[in-house]
């Protein structure tokens, strides 16, 4: 089993939650399957660029996973035409509900504190932002045709070597894919981890469905001992606790 960790940037200097931020988009090459886990921002100009460069199409894939359902996670879904959509039916009625709430509403900071959030410095931009998200990008428009989509729930087939396991936290049922090697495993961890350090602090807690219960999962998933691909950094080694260099890793 190889897989390949594609990290690119978004930036919108006008944005709280989108500003110079690396996300990772990962591809996973089996014997009989190829597979996408999450698909980076709508619009991302390197995606299929990167692909390209390892001499594969997005037409090429079975599978794409989305760890979870924010659009920088899954903006590409769209060009994988002939993959089935592997995601968290929980995941999709929550976000379907929240948008179409925050496309209605006049006030999103007084949604988001309706919903739990605290009122903090950070507040009124992250309103703003997932109002603007929720327009621009609704779920329904940007996760690929519901055709393609088959809900986690439904226990849908894996490849040997994958599974998926919930670590609910950063949204309401974040998934962690993870991968057993003949030599080797790793995990997966879309925002779950959001970056190799930043589990340990107490970075923007109203970004997080629940802060308590990403800390717990977070905390969990950065004691894992092997190979950890985190949602928004390089992949690493937690047992060396060296970043990777090299482009392929195989496990």
């Amino acid at each position: 089993m190889k897989i390949v960790p594609l990290v690119t940037w978004m930036n919108n200097s006008d944005s709280l939650i989108i500003k110079d931020v690396p996300v990772t988009s990962t591809v996973i090459i089996m014997k009989d399957a190829l597979i996408m886990v999450d698909t980076g921002m709508v619009g991302n100009p390197w995606l299929e660029e990167d692909l390209s460069n390892m001499g594969y199409y997005p037409s090429d894939f079975d599978l794409v996973i989305n760890t979870h359902l924010h659009p920088d996670h899954l903006g590409g879904n769209q060009i994988f035409t002939n993959a089935a959509i592997i995601l968290s039916q929980k995941e999709w009625e929550y976000q379907t509900s929240l948008e179409t709430a925050l496309q209605k509403t006049d006030d999103p900071t007084r949604l988001l504190l309706s919903r739990g959030k605290k009122l903090d410095d950070s507040t009124e931009t992250l309103a703003r932002d997932l109002k603007s998200l929720a327009e621009k990008y609704p779920l329904r428009k940007i996760a690929g045709d519901i055709k393609q989509i088959r809900f986690i729930e439904d226990h849908p087939a894996l490849p040997p070597g994958l599974s998926l396991m919930p670590a609910p936290g950063h949204s309401i049922d974040s998934q962690v894919v993870i991968l057993e090697g003949s030599n080797k495993r790793a995990i997966i961890t879309g925002d779950a981890l959001y970056h190799r350090s930043m589990w340990k602090k107490d970075y923007l807690p109203n970004l997080h469905y629940d802060a308590e219960m990403f800390n717990e999962n977070a905390e969990r998933l950065a004691a894992f001992k092997g190979i950890i691909i985190p949602g928004h950094d390089h992949a690493y080694d937690s047992r060396s606790e060296q970043y990777i260099v090299t482009d392929v890793i195989e496990i």
